[in-house]
């Protein structure tokens, strides 16, 4: 989750769960049989990347915070769990 903010934040490269999300956003079901054929795992890791990108994307471009918060409380809790975690991890 720390990579896909950074990339968010930072311009970091994008990781490969990132970077399968936005082909399926631009390109559709890789396997062409739905989520339910992709590999073990798959529709998790891509979902949660795309979530986090999307709430930093959020987060970064809104222009109160206050008001960010109160209409985005999912992808505030999001964005403090990432941050979070880059505290216990020392980024």
């Amino acid at each position: 989750m720390t990579a896909v903010a950074d990339c968010a934040q930072y311009g970091e490269p994008a990781p490969p769960s990132l970077l399968m999300a936005w082909r399926i956003e631009q390109w559709g079901d890789p396997y062409g049989k739905g989520w339910m054929h992709w590999p073990a795992g798959m529709i998790d890791r891509v979902t949660i990347a795309n979530n986090v990108y999307k709430a930093f994307k959020a987060y970064l471009g809104a222009k109160k915070l206050t008001d960010f918060t109160a209409s985005n409380p999912a992808a505030w809790e999001i964005v403090t769990s990432v941050m979070n975690l880059r505290k216990e991890h020392g980024n």
